[in-house]
């Protein structure tokens, strides 16, 4: 939380009817002004969001948003040293019933995942007034799209270690009866200490309901989404390892497998095309040759190709990031110790040398004795 941030301050100032802008001090009614939206102080001109309480929690900072709702940085009235993420509908869609109903959903599916280390906790959700809201433990860092946009690319190991946690918490979901289905780098948390975390059930469906066509696939990211989402096939595991080979060619390459295409409809005809021989060849040069074996078995177009669980997909992640870092290990030994060349030998015996007496030194001494 910003320094100048003081929670009691702020429930003491609501209570007045007054925020102080934090920058200037200028004076504003907390009341009449448009709430959960940043907007520039009329004396200093920086841009300020006025908090805004929703049940026990004080919204504070807009953290993101997407096509259903925004999340929002909050602090709760009692416990004011913790930071949560409070998601809550679009300001313009706060009353759509449909919507409403799936955050709703989104908040009971939540629930059922946040005993996993590798998904983000649930803490509560509820009404207040006409705003339905749903509460997460807050992570401080960013996601993996913040990450790859940062450095370009991602090491091939690094990627790995992101991609087994993630392999992880997805299987923790199958295992309870839920596919997640909704897999891109936004919605990979990457923790300051680099922990990393899966976040947003908004599309998860249960195993049996996502076999069948859900006739939904634009609500999902285009650059990630199964080729069987958009042929009516249903889905099932494989269909999430698919969107995560995608992922993962993503963060070690800097660019999404598909790149041709100017429009989503394009796209989209890419992800079910069968001719992939000669492109796999192309982009697939830009990775180490195991793991590109990994990429390409993982996105198939004929889900029978790909793996068809994820316990195999994560044996072959933790045997490819244990091989990098046996790799990385030789290396910095022998750098460490290098052998000896026979140059090295020779600089050796000509220091040991020069620093004893010469054959000069003992004639010298001969010839001052004889005159």
């Amino acid at each position: 939380m910003s320094s100048f941030l003081v929670p009691q301050k702020i429930i003491d100032d609501y209570n007045k009817d007054i925020f102080e802008c934090p920058y200037c001090k200028e004076q504003i009614p907390f009341k009449t002004h448009d709430l959960l939206a940043p907007r520039p102080c009329e004396k200093c001109g920086k841009k300020i969001m006025i908090p805004h309480r929703v049940g026990e929690f004080w919204l504070f900072q807009q953290i993101g948003s997407g096509a259903m709702g925004c999340v929002y940085k909050a602090f709760h009235e009692v416990h004011q040293r913790s930071i949560y993420a409070v998601k809550i509908l679009q300001r313009d869609a706060k009353g759509d019933e449909r919507l409403i109903r799936a955050l709703q959903r989104e908040a009971q599916v939540t629930a059922q995942f946040g005993a996993h280390p590798h998904i983000v906790d649930f803490i509560t959700h509820g009404w207040d007034g006409d705003e339905y809201y749903m509460v997460t433990e807050y992570i401080q860092g960013g996601t993996l799209l913040n990450r790859i946009e940062e450095l370009g690319k991602l090491s091939e190991l690094d990627a790995l270690k992101i991609m087994s946690p993630i392999v992880a918490a997805q299987k923790y979901v199958h295992e309870l009866g839920y596919l997640f289905r909704d897999m891109k780098p936004e919605n990979v948390l990457l923790g300051k200490d680099n922990s990393v975390y899966l976040f947003d059930f908004g599309l998860s469906l249960p195993l049996d309901v996502a076999q069948l066509d859900q006739g939904m696939f634009l609500e999902a990211s285009p650059i990630y989404v199964p080729p069987e989402r958009l042929t009516g096939e249903g889905e099932d595991i494989t269909s999430e390892i698919y969107s995560l080979g995608m992922v993962l060619y993503y963060a070690v390459v800097g660019q999404p497998y598909f790149t041709t295409a100017k429009e989503v409809k394009g796209l989209l005809k890419q992800h079910m095309s069968p001719f992939r021989l000669s492109s796999e060849v192309t982009k697939m040069g830009k990775i180490s040759k195991d793991l590109a074996d990994v990429i390409t078995k993982m996105i198939k177009r004929d889900r029978d190709d790909r793996y068809n669980d994820m316990e195999s997909l994560e044996a072959d992640i933790n045997a490819l990031i244990e091989a990098r870092s046996e790799k990385k290990l030789v290396l910095k030994k022998k750098k460490k110790s290098a052998p000896e060349s026979n140059g090295a030998q020779k600089k050796v015996l000509l220091t040991k040398k020069s620093t004893t007496p010469t054959e000069t030194t003992k004639k010298k001494f001969i010839l001052k004795k004889k005159s």
